[in-house]
């Protein structure tokens, strides 16, 4: 049996994003208030343009260096005052940087750049165009940019733009705990699935999580591996914690990913937006307790009434927190 995605969209997986085509309006539909507070900004909406592949394919350097300097004169996030609808003004926001992005982008040429001046000159004189990009980009620098590209030749000349590199000195990072790979696994706990596969009926029965997701590249038989070990390392530390099944997901709220959403520098991690716990491909395995006890973690900082966005654990807060909480933390 195919092994795809079930129970809930879960939302926000890398392979959902908006990384080549950049944020629309139409994504905000698939957002909470929290992702879209995250998300809706100018990094989203318009990517960083690789400059180096731009003139290996033939853009002058000085249009792109052009069209990276117009992109900085966009606020790197919307201005939202007391009196504004919030989520009108985000919709606002990324129609204003879509609109600006793509006449900078069609530049091609440094003849192109004299013609975009023309085009929002006109624009500005028409009622209700270009105005509202007052609040989203500063306009009076890209007004008297038009009067920079000389400047804009000695500084990329100087910089040996696009190739040249910056020195910075290279911050020591935390040393990321990578399991080692199982190359055998022995079961020595209680045989749940008396050697047969799970299916998704059978795990939804027992645990009933909002939403399960597989990355791309997971096969049929890493999904269903994945599966296997999983729902018995779940089964053992609902025994251990001598409550039901069905708790592990908090009454369906739970949501679990499968190579879906991670990154390299991680070998699982806990994403508070979407409640969601994600295992890597290569290194997930032994994870699934840690990753479960954060979002334990923070299912109690919500339930408790927890303001801040921290972990119950994490919290200043703690007057909203059950005492025997706090001196179990203080303890530990």
């Amino acid at each position: 049996m195919k092994i795809n995605d079930f129970g809930e969209k879960i939302g926000g997986a890398r392979k959902d994003l908006w990384r080549n085509r950049g944020l629309d309006e139409s994504d905000l539909y698939n957002m909470n208030d929290a992702e879209k507070k995250k998300y809706v900004v100018r990094d989203s909406i318009w990517p960083l343009p690789d400059a180096k592949k731009q003139v290996e394919e033939g853009l002058p350097c000085l249009v792109a260096y052009w069209q990276r300097e117009i992109r900085k004169q966009v606020y790197k996030e919307p201005v939202i005052r007391a009196d504004e609808d919030f989520n009108d003004k985000l919709k606002y926001y990324i129609h204003a940087v879509k609109e600006i992005r793509n006449l900078v982008m069609e530049v091609k040429s440094e003849d192109d750049i004299s013609a975009f001046y023309r085009k929002i000159q006109k624009m500005s004189d028409t009622p209700g165009s270009v105005r509202h990009w007052e609040g989203v980009v500063n306009t009076w620098r890209i007004w008297r940019m038009r009067y920079s590209l000389s400047s804009f030749r000695t500084k990329m000349e100087k910089a040996n733009f696009p190739y040249g590199k910056k020195t910075a000195v290279k911050k020591p990072r935390k040393k990321s705990f990578i399991p080692p790979q199982l190359t055998h696994i022995e079961r020595e706990g209680i045989d749940y699935r008396h050697g047969k596969n799970v299916t998704p009926d059978i795990w939804q029965r027992e645990f009933s999580f909002r939403g399960i997701e597989f990355g791309n590249w997971m096969t049929q038989a890493d999904r269903q591996s994945s599966m296997n070990y999983c729902f018995d390392a779940l089964k053992d530390l609902a025994d251990v914690l001598l409550i039901e099944d069905a708790d592990i997901a908090f009454n369906g709220q739970l949501a679990l990913a499968f190579g879906a959403r991670g990154c390299s520098r991680a070998s699982a991690h806990y994403e508070q937006l979407r409640e969601v716990i994600n295992l890597t491909k290569m290194h997930g395995a032994g994870c699934t307790a840690h990753e479960w006890f954060h979002a334990l973690d923070d299912k109690l900082a919500k339930f408790c009434g927890i303001t801040d966005g921290k972990f119950a654990s994490e919290t200043m807060e703690t007057n909203k927190l059950p005492k025997t909480f706090v001196r179990l933390k203080n303890y530990m």
